[in-house]
């Protein structure tokens, strides 16, 4: 049954490539059949285990950045920061820092705790910066790492444009749903849910 299900999860991922619908509608009916069919649950049973909360935050954050995409904020907030560094180019790499952390006020309960939890970030809480937990998450995210760092390269692109667009057209869709099974397989095996727009 888990080869099954995930066999429809890929299958799912391919209709919504190639037919440009939204890969939930095709997931939605495959757990309709799946369920009600092979699993013998009752409708009323099958919508109770579908993740209301979690789908709810889903949708709210995506469209969230997608209305701050569509009405141009996220362009407006951009070109301010490059407007605002254009006397001091040199100074953009640390706007650049500045936003990227400034997610930690998210990840806080309240602005006491933001302070000791950026020193943690970077190596001035009490077990310095390679602790124990340190080395486990390094040797638990290392081959993510190592893939994100070599695709971001302009070797990894270049490599990409070289295939025929008849085989690379068949290999998105296998890749993304690699991608779609290792971040489920981490998510599923941590203790810790990092997702944090779970706090609102």
């Amino acid at each position: 049954m888990s080869i099954l299900i995930i066999a429809a999860i890929a299958l799912a991922v391919v209709l919504g490539y190639k037919t440009k619908i939204n890969t939930g509608f095709f997931c939605i009916a495959f757990a309709y059949i799946i369920g009600c069919f092979m699993l013998g649950m009752k409708t009323k049973e099958l919508i109770a285990e579908w993740p209301t909360s979690t789908m709810f935050v889903i949708l709210a954050v995506s469209l969230f950045y997608n209305f701050a995409a569509v009405n141009g904020t996220l362009e407006k907030m951009s070109s301010s920061l490059l407007y605002a560094c254009r006397r001091f180019p040199g100074m953009l790499p640390y706007a650049l820092f500045l936003v990227a952390v400034s997610w930690a006020v998210f990840a806080v309960e309240d602005f006491s705790q933001l302070g000791p939890y950026l020193g943690a970030m970077f190596g001035f809480a009490g077990g310095g910066a390679f602790d124990g937990a340190f080395f486990y998450y390094l040797r638990s995210y290392l081959p993510t790492l190592v893939l994100a760092c070599a695709a971001s390269t302009p070797l990894a692109a270049g490599l990409w444009r070289r295939l025929p667009e008849r085989v690379w057209k068949a290999a998105l869709p296998v890749l993304l749903l690699c991608v779609l099974l290792l971040s489920t397989a981490y998510l599923v095996d941590a203790t810790y849910n990092p997702f944090l727009y779970f706090r609102f």
